[in-house]
């Protein structure tokens, strides 16, 4: 039976990371996902499709209440509920649908 590999010695515990490798104090919050639809914060969509990702360009823009990582409304041209989805500001993938509305 092989012995098992020993731990490399640069490696540093996670603790002494980088800042550019450090989590964002905020992001990792835990937020309740109970909230009726009509309170959630909204993101309003300059064009859609039924794809799971909604990129940043698809957008026209944001509520200031809709943060990294909160649960948003989806909202279409129309003034319509598109679905629902997680929202990231920083990413280029900028919603990640979870449910899309019943046409």
């Amino acid at each position: 039976m092989p012995k098992p590999r020993p731990r490399p010695p640069g490696r540093r515990p996670p603790s002494h990371l980088p800042p550019s490798q450090q989590a964002t104090p905020g992001l990792l919050v835990q937020r309740g996902l109970g909230l009726p639809a009509e309170r959630l914060p909204s993101v309003r969509l300059r064009t859609h499709t039924f794809h799971p990702l909604i990129y940043q360009r698809m957008l026209e823009g944001a509520e200031r209440a809709a943060g990294p990582g909160d649960l948003v409304a989806g909202i279409d041209r129309r003034g319509e509920r598109f679905g629902f989805g997680h929202y990231n500001p920083r990413s280029e993938n900028s919603v990640r649908m979870i449910r899309h509305w019943q046409a």
